[in-house]
């Protein structure tokens, strides 16, 4: 079993406010998708950082 945690965002600031939860949490160590502009921060953040970032493709850009 692999143990997960959920986290509610609080502010409208999303991309920013995932951005400054992963890096509270060793990114290094973090998988995690995203599909919208709002998660390239949180991507780039945990991929620089060694971390499994994935990016899908909705039919739009996601710049990461």
């Amino acid at each position: 079993m692999i143990p997960l945690e959920s986290h509610m965002l609080e502010t409208s600031e999303h991309d920013e406010e995932k951005r400054l939860y992963v890096s509270s949490r060793e990114p290094q160590r973090i998988a995690a998708f995203g599909n919208g502009g709002n998660d390239a921060l949180m991507l780039r953040t945990i991929r620089d950082a060694g971390g499994l970032a994935i990016a899908v493709d909705k039919g739009g850009r996601l710049r990461c």
